[in-house]
């Protein structure tokens, strides 16, 4: 998935693409490249302890860890987060909804 981000300070825009197929072929190097250190460190040692295996796992989270890297390094991500990061929280019912279903669940026996 295609995210752009962009530095604050002097308005410099970062594309990422095909986060996954890069994490892919070269783990946690590609992450240590774009600045995700942390997660390389870990993707480093994981990979150590469980033989390279763990360098499958890594790319199925690759976007999300680089989207999370840049910004809390400050960047402002320019685009669309997806829509299961953007889920709507659910609404408040209603003190009328509340008081028909209490009468509903009353007269059901619950």
């Amino acid at each position: 998935m295609k995210m752009e981000f962009e530095n604050p300070a002097n308005s410099y825009v970062e594309e990422v693409d095909g986060a996954w197929f890069y994490t892919l072929i070269f783990g946690c190097f590609y992450l240590s490249y774009k600045g995700a250190w942390m997660a390389a460190i870990l993707g480093f040692v994981s990979a150590l302890m469980t033989a390279g295996i763990s360098w499958l796992i890594l790319p199925i989270f690759a976007d999300e860890i680089i989207r999370k890297s840049y910004l809390q390094r400050g960047w402002k991500e320019l685009t669309p987060a997806p829509d299961y990061i953007l889920a709507p929280k659910p609404k408040k019912r209603s003190a009328e909804h509340e008081r028909k279903l209490a009468e509903a669940k009353k007269k059901m026996g619950w």
